[in-house]
């Protein structure tokens, strides 16, 4: 009987030293994996903090672009006014060079369409 409480004892022994074994392991495989996912999560949080930092400098950007375009615009704008306003100014100098070549009649009918042109330009000028 001593002889098989022995065994038992011993198988006991080692089966016990079995079970050491692979709770050491997996409790390392548990604390490597734990590590990894903290390393994942903290590389995601960086992520996510780069792409909001991305996200409002491309929100800034397309701001200055649209800022950039409406000047453009209204740049635009003041070159076909001024384009215009260079059009009606030449007018009037046609106008008054018709009304200096022409004699009688007809120069009363140029000084007249000169007055409607040069109205207009003397605002610009």
């Amino acid at each position: 009987m001593v002889l098989v409480l022995a065994i038992v004892a011993g198988l006991l022994l080692l089966v016990s030293g079995l079970m050491t074994g692979l709770f050491v392991t997996k409790s390392n495989e548990a604390s490597t994996q734990t590590n990894l996912v903290a390393e994942r999560d903290s590389t995601i949080d960086a992520n996510q903090q780069e792409i909001e930092r991305l996200k409002r400098d491309l929100e800034q950007a397309n701001q200055k672009v649209q800022q950039t375009e409406q000047d453009l615009a209204g740049t635009k704008t003041d070159r076909d006014e001024q384009e215009r306003q260079k059009q009606v100014i030449g007018q009037c100098l046609e106008s008054l060079a018709a009304v200096g070549q022409a004699q009688g009649a007809a120069r009363d009918r140029a000084l007249a369409a000169a007055e409607r042109v040069c109205s207009e330009a003397e605002d610009y000028l």
